[in-house]
């Protein structure tokens, strides 16, 4: 599919190994333009510098967590558009909830198949028609 070498893709995650296992996955998926940020701060301002399709975040990080992050994109004019797709280990359903009333698009729990993976990220862009 030619199309999803277009997609802009930005994953943030404090753990480099588990933004390196996501990049592998999405490349081998032909999703190509992928980049990375470390922490949500450094995600949104990537987000405000460069045109992202979808963001893909881990839900608990220093700092500014997940949904912290959720919540300052839908509230900026510029970047609320942007599809999320939150990544976590998390299983109380409260911030589950929390997560999704904060305006995410889908939820993937750790751990995760590849498949399940691309599964949501296919969902996120079906639903939007990007």
């Amino acid at each position: 599919m030619t199309l999803r070498k277009e997609r802009n893709i930005l994953v943030v995650d404090d753990a480099s190994l588990s933004r390196s296992l996501v990049r592998t996955i999405l490349s081998k998926y032909e999703f190509f333009n992928i980049f990375e940020a470390s922490n949500a701060l450094s995600g949104l301002q990537k987000l405000r510098e460069k045109k992202i399709d979808l963001l893909i975040a881990d839900l608990h990080m220093p700092k500014m967590n997940g949904i912290e992050m959720v919540n300052a994109i839908r509230n900026d004019e510029k970047i609320k558009h942007i599809s999320v797709l939150m990544i976590s280990g998390e299983t109380d359903r409260e911030i589950v909830v929390k997560a999704i009333n904060a305006g995410i698009d889908q939820y993937v729990l750790k751990p995760f198949s590849p498949e399940m993976l691309i599964e949501k990220v296919n969902l996120v862009f079906k639903k939007n028609n990007k």
